[in-house]
């Protein structure tokens, strides 16, 4: 037995005593003590079977289950800050929506909204969580978050922009059905739109904390949807080099050292770092 399945069997019970008591101190104690945190890596495994649990059981229980998340959520960074044990309530409760919202739809709304506030939270693990959630979502609803994507990519607030472009892109990336036509399309058109818009951003854009996270997570993503999109993504690369824009080309260059492109795609790869050099 993995610790994966380990932690599923430890948390039926703790999540069981809450519905029937309606008292989350139990698990959420077991949590923060199994979280890893303070530390380089958040426990994924207990995460990852804590959302599974929600999946199989909220189905149940969906008005307790949601309540549970939510209060999870409700530890603010002042509560459970960067790297606090207490962070590891929110990171579940987070990822776990992607859960509840596709087993019980009649969530779907309320996981859709704490997610996207979450995709801007000051802790860079909350919004991981907010983007695997949202990727959840995505592979069960694909039609519904494309749109969704499509109104979040400009919103008022520019910081907030460059943060929920960052979890869109990194949704997309850990979707499961990137070898289906729709989703490759969906994934290749929002990259796309995102890559291009940054060569209207003046240079203080370009120096915010949060375009750099967003440039951090298109220096993987893109490589991801170009391995399963290459007949739309690779003439976009071929495109993209030719306007000459240095945040633009950084993202290509990093892109085009991940093993995926290199292996499979070597030709293309060495073309693309040619022109690079030009």
């Amino acid at each position: 037995m993995g610790k994966k399945e380990q932690y599923f069997l430890e948390l039926r019970p703790l999540y069981n005593k809450f519905i029937s008591t309606g008292s989350s101190q139990e698990l959420s104690l077991y949590l923060v003590k199994n979280s890893a945190l303070p530390g380089r890596r958040a426990n994924l495994e207990l995460a990852s079977a804590f959302k599974d649990l929600i999946a199989e059981l909220s189905i149940l229980n969906p008005e307790r289950t949601i309540h549970l998340l939510l209060d999870l959520i409700s530890n603010s960074s002042e509560i459970a800050p960067t790297n606090n044990p207490k962070e590891f309530l929110p990171f579940c409760g987070i990822w776990a929506l992607g859960s509840i919202g596709t087993s019980c739809t009649q969530y779907f709304s309320k996981c859709v909204q704490v997610l996207h506030e979450s995709c801007s939270d000051v802790r860079w693990r909350i919004r991981e969580a907010a983007a695997k959630g949202l990727s959840m979502l995505y592979d069960t609803f694909p039609l519904k978050i494309y749109q969704l994507y499509l109104a979040w990519i400009k919103p008022l607030n520019e910081s907030q922009k460059f943060l929920v472009q960052r979890a869109i892109v990194a949704s997309l990336a850990e979707s499961s059905y990137l070898n289906q036509e729709l989703q490759s399309n969906q994934a290749f058109e929002l990259h796309k739109i995102i890559i291009t818009s940054i060569y209207n951003l003046d240079d203080d854009q370009r120096k915010s904390e949060e375009f750099k996270t967003l440039k951090k997570g298109l220096s993987y993503t893109l490589s991801v949807i170009v391995y399963f999109n290459p007949d739309k993504g690779w003439p976009f690369i071929t495109e993209t080099i030719k306007k000459s824009d240095k945040d633009v080309y950084w993202i290509l260059k990093q892109n085009l050292t991940k093993n995926r492109l290199v292996k499979n795609f070597p030709k293309e790869v060495q073309n693309c770092l040619a022109m690079l050099k030009e």
